[in-house]
């Protein structure tokens, strides 16, 4: 159980001398722990709100950080007004901190792209019914979805996630040109020249 986040006062906001916030959410994730639609876990809880909603109409710059092993509602994060910036630094380790103030600072480019697609609703996960407690069966799973996992169901059944696989925005640009396909005997060839614009 997270403990309860203490609330931020104006005294808090006055004495920082900084016009950008940055909040960080965490969420314990791995083996041997399903995950549960519930505050502090997928859902994030009124406190967590309360203090970005604060910070966001409070500094010029709000950014959430991510620091998660699996997937949570962003959506929550993308309504409040007045944040700027939602980065899943995911789990990074020992150095996760110095990584992170660099990508922060831009010494280095956030570069990094989703494994998974994130839905805008719990309900568009297609198995959401079946997973785990949701159904009282923690012992067996049955992936009744079959190949219609994860980014293959979206897209399928044409349901827009919020945050789709593959998704991720950098500090830079790139420009693309020459695309070209060619028929082989064995198949196609797909060919394009990308350049670093930024």
């Amino acid at each position: 159980t997270i403990p309860p986040i203490p609330e931020i006062t104006p005294e808090d906001i006055k004495e920082s001398d900084t016009d950008t916030a940055v909040y960080v959410i965490a969420r314990d994730s791995g083996e041997g722990g399903d995950r549960y639609l519930k505050g502090g876990d997928y859902l994030l809880r009124d406190d967590e709100i309360s203090a970005i909603t604060t910070l966001a109409s409070a500094y010029k710059n709000t950014i959430v950080l991510l620091n998660v092993g699996g997937i949570l509602n962003a959506g929550t994060i993308k309504d409040i007004e007045g944040v700027d910036a939602i980065v899943n630094v995911s789990q990074l380790g020992n150095i996760g901190g110095l990584v992170t103030a660099d990508m922060l600072l831009g010494k280095c480019d956030p570069s990094g792209r989703l494994t998974d697609t994130w839905a805008k609703r719990y309900e568009d996960y297609p198995g959401y019914k079946n997973f785990s407690h949701n159904n009282g069966d923690v012992d067996n799973e049955i992936y009744e979805e079959g190949i219609y996992i994860g980014y293959k169901y979206f897209d399928t059944f044409e349901v827009e996630p919020l945050y789709p696989f593959g998704y991720g925005l950098s500090y830079t640009t790139f420009s693309y040109s020459k695309p070209s396909i060619k028929a082989t005997k064995d198949g196609f060839i797909a060919s394009i020249t990308v350049t670093n614009t930024g």
